[in-house]
Order: C-alpha cells, then sequence, then structure tokens
C-alpha cells in the first residue's frame, strides 16, 4: 500500500475527513477515549478509518494497548505502531521522511543554528524550551539560522543545507517574548540564511526525575551525522546550560 503525503495527529475522534493512504497518531488523550468507547462504537470508528485505507494508526507515547483494542483493529485490516514518543516529534519525523520522498527535501521540526561554524539543529516537543535555549546562546555566541521550522536540503558534494521556511524564517517565538521579528533581537551579523548541519541535539521528555544525555548517530537525507540526545525529566524544561552540556558532548 502506498503511503499518502498526509500525516495527522488526532485529538479528537470526530468522523470527519480522512485523507486516503496517511498516517494517522493518537496522543494519549484520544487513546483513553477510544478504549472507553462501547464495542459498536469502536467498531463503526474503525471501520471509518478502514474505509479510508489509512495506511498506519500510531498510539504516541503508549507502553501497550488491550489485546481486545488490537484484536478490533487487525479486524478492520488496520495497521498498529506504539512508540514512546511524543505526538509532534512522531508528526514531524513522519513528515520529514514523506517530503524527502516525495518532494525532495525535509522539514523538521526544531531550532537551526551555528555554533562553532557548524550548523545543527534542536528537535523536541514544543514548548520544552528549544528556542529560549538557543537565543540565550547565540546572544553570547553563535549564529541563528530558524526557527519552528528547519528545511534540509541535499548538497551536491553529499552534504545537507539546513535553512529556515520562507514564510516564518525571519520570526521566532518563546513564552517570554511572543511571536517577534530574529532582527528586532539579535544583530544582523548573527543571523545566517543557511548552512551546513554537522549535528542533531533531539531533546526528549522522559519520567526520569534528572536529565541526562546520550549519544548515538542519525541519518538525514543519506547522510550520517552525531546526535546527542537530552533526557529532561516529565516536569523540566530545555535550558542554555543543557544546550552548552549538549555542545559540550558533541565536541568530545
Amino acid at each position: 500500500m502506498a503511503v499518502g503525503s498526509h500525516v495527522k495527529t488526532r485529538h479528537y475522534l470526530t468522523k470527519g475527513r480522512y485523507y486516503r493512504d496517511g498516517i494517522v497518531i493518537y496522543p494519549p488523550s484520544a487513546r483513553e477515549r477510544l478504549r472507553a468507547m462501547d464495542k459498536t462504537r469502536l467498531r463503526d470508528y474503525l471501520r471509518h478509518l478502514a474505509a479510508a485505507r489509512t495506511a498506519l494508526v500510531i498510539f504516541a507515547r503508549c507502553p501497550g494497548l488491550p489485546r481486545e483494542f488490537k484484536d478490533e483493529c487487525l479486524y478492520h485490516g488496520l495497521p498498529v505502531m506504539l512508540s514512546h514518543l511524543h505526538e509532534a516529534t512522531l508528526e514531524s519525523r513522519l513528515r520529514a521522511i514523506i517530503w524527502e520522498k516525495i518532494r525532495g527535501f525535509v522539514m523538521l521540526h526544531g531550532v537551526a543554528l551555528e555554533y562553532n561554524k557548524k550548523a545543527l539543529i534542536i528537535t523536541g516537543p514544543g514548548g520544552i524550551g528549544k528556542t529560549t535555549a538557543a537565543l540565550s546562546l547565540i546572544r553570547d555566541e553563535g549564529s541563528w539560522i530558524a526557527d519552528d521550522v528547519a528545511v534540509l536540503r541535499k548538497k551536491q558534494d553529499g552534504g545537507v543545507s539546513v535553512g529556515g521556511h520562507p514564510r516564518v524564517k525571519k520570526y521566532l517565538h518563546t513564552a517570554e517574548t511572543g511571536i517577534v521579528a530574529v532582527g528586532s533581537l539579535l544583530e544582523r551579523g548573527r543571523i545566517k540564511k543557511t548552512g551546513t548541519l554537522h549535528a542533531i541535539i533531539d531533546v526528549i521528555r522522559t519520567g526520569d526525575s534528572a536529565a541526562g544525555f546520550s549519544t548515538g548517530r542519525k541519518i538525514i537525507m543519506g547522510k550520517s551525522l552525531p546526535c546527542v540526545r537530552v533526557h529532561i525529566p516529565a516536569d523540566g524544561y530545555f535550558d542554555k546550560n543543557m544546550l552548552i552540556m549538549a555542545l559540550q558532548t558533541l565536541e568530545r
């Protein structure tokens, strides 16, 4: 089955428009609503998903599902996947994979900046502190590239370039500033249009009581890049100090 270009997180269980061959992501709140349905309503809802030839159903932040529910999905021919990742992270990554195959470029939810003449992207759930941490760092050293949406393209030399989306690249958003022009906060010399991507910092919320770091590699448009994962407690936030520690980890 060919997967279409539509990836949608469903917070509400309305029988609205379903894109054919699409991927549907359910956050924990929607999962609980599904589990609370009686058997007749659940079968009717899953039948609508199947009629739209839904390619994949993903339950985000999900440790497990009741056997009866999985059996109902299988009965309707709906492939099901469980993930520990946040629904926003899943949606962003899946769209990036599909856009790379269909459109020749990748868009990631994250903040792009340049540090020590090397561009990198900070990815993670919205509101976790990525933009605020990056802005605090750039005010001292480095260069700003993009907020919210980073656009990646394959270069002729095999590298990957990163820049901002045309519609939003001149703006950034934090809880403190709201939506403001980047130029109102940073000098022109601190702002770059593009850079060559060298690394990824992936911010992940976990159930741990303290922040932690782990290293690995991530494939972006066929390019293997170093990746530092920053594990944040469920009630914690990413900040400048954690960003500096992640950068130091990359340098090692």
